[in-house]
């Protein structure tokens, strides 16, 4: 009856504590939790009210929730219009604000009663200098319009969540940003991504679907899905030997999701500090190491590859044995391939999707020749390729790897399958090469 509570509890029994692992999904994807769905109730007049029931119902809620934020255009037009000054194409507008936005405002993630869901007013975020999610994609449409490049509010969820909108909830989605449409092209534009450039898109929205605003009703989108071969990154090094030490020359190009979060990393502190933190970064690899010459290129622009190089001396690497020397090839530790427990039965859940490639070629002394070499190591399954090995061409001995992760996961049934890819690269990379 109408104005009557019922409670429903709840009781479970035997539940494992909780343990996170390295590189594991959402809390929906792996653990039990209840899913609520508001139905529509029965006021006292015997009505129905609908609530969050349908994707209309949830639509419903939503705009209204920015319709009574106090929204004011007028007092973020003249930012707006300071950055597009002498700016003729609309590409070029947008992506004056959409850039300042990310590199001026600063993203917090709060979330407080119905802030949870409603965005703080476009002057509030501009005069503070900072805001969530919300916050941050309602500036951007507000000064975009300003501008009279027409802008649109979405509502997603993330990778993080495990809901689709064919469950319409609250629960579907965390996260808010924007979409314009220039040419016949439609750009989602998520400003908290600082570094990220106009048409590329974090891997943690990709292939999402999204709830766009259009007046009255709503669009059901999805964010493009781009491939792993956006993100390749390589490193390319070059050996001599002198005397007991190996000397390297490398060389380090960042792409993809691996370039806007070294973007991130140059934007604070000052030059000494970043330098050192990429002196650590460098060694963390290469353990007994002297560091020179290390080149960053400076221009660091949103849509270019980066850059980095630097002259490394490693110690204690040759040792001489009868009329030969053994060489500890200490190869740099690749970062993507995740060491997991035995009783591990999560799938693993990277980043970003993987595309890692490395190439070390060393040259051979004069009259030395190869005693030997290991064979070469291939691993594969439906969501990952590796593959490692040597070879002599010429003057060098030249070592290459390659890693894939095709969706950037690997499911809990594929796990025995990396366990054995990582049983046979540390024994392939452990190996000891004698002359």
């Amino acid at each position: 009856m109408p104005g009557e509570f019922r409670y429903q509890t709840f009781e479970f029994k035997k539940l494992r504590p909780r343990s996170r692992e390295r590189a594991e999904a959402g809390p929906s994807y792996n653990y039990p939790h209840l899913f609520f769905k508001i139905e529509p109730y029965t006021d006292k007049q015997g009505q129905k009210v609908p609530v969050l029931g349908t994707l209309e119902n949830l639509y419903a809620w939503y705009p209204q929730l920015v319709q009574h934020i106090g929204n004011k255009p007028d007092i973020v037009s003249d930012k707006a219009k300071s950055l597009c000054e002498g700016l003729t194409k609309d590409e070029d507008r947008l992506r004056a604000v959409f850039y300042w936005i990310q590199d001026n405002i600063r993203y917090i993630a709060f979330e407080d009663g119905l802030a949870g869901f409603q965005p703080e007013s476009c002057q509030m975020v501009l005069g503070n200098g900072f805001g969530d999610c919300k916050g941050m994609a309602n500036l951007l449409v507000q000064m975009l319009k300003t501008q009279q490049i027409h802008a649109d509010l979405c509502w997603l969820g993330t990778r993080h969540v495990a809901y689709y909108y064919s469950e319409p909830s609250l629960a579907s989605d965390n996260h808010m940003i924007a979409r314009v449409k220039l040419d016949g092209t439609y750009y989602f534009l998520d400003p908290t991504e600082d570094y990220i450039a106009l048409g590329d898109y974090a891997h943690r929205i990709q292939g999402r679907p999204v709830m766009v605003e259009n007046k009255e009703s709503y669009v059901i989108d999805t964010i493009p899905d781009l491939s792993y071969e956006r993100n390749l990154n390589e490193t390319k090094l070059e050996l001599e030997i002198s005397g007991k030490s190996l000397t390297w020359t490398m060389s380090k190009t960042y792409r993809g999701e691996s370039r806007t979060s070294l973007l991130r990393f140059m934007k604070f502190g000052s030059s000494a500090r970043r330098q050192n933190a990429l002196e650590r970064i460098l060694k963390a690899d290469l353990p007994n190491s002297q560091l020179s010459n290390i080149l960053l290129d400076t221009t660091l622009k949103r849509d270019l590859p980066i850059h980095l190089s630097a002259k490394i001396q490693m110690a204690h690497q040759i040792i001489p044995y009868d009329s030969g020397i053994f060489i500890l090839l200490h190869t740099p530790e690749v970062k993507n391939i995740i060491p997991i427990k035995d009783d591990r039965n999560v799938g693993l859940n990277f980043s970003y999707k993987i595309f890692d490639k490395e190439e070390i070629r060393l040259r051979i002394p004069e009259n030395y020749r190869i005693g030997g070499l290991p064979p070469s190591v291939s691993s594969s399954s439906n969501s990952f390729q590796y593959q490692v090995s040597y070879r002599v061409d010429g003057k060098y001995l030249i070592y290459q790897h390659e890693l894939i992760v095709y969706t950037g996961d690997i499911p809990s049934d594929e796990l025995d399958a990396w366990r054995e890819m990582l049983r046979d690269s540390k024994s392939f990379n452990t190996c000891t090469i004698s002359y």
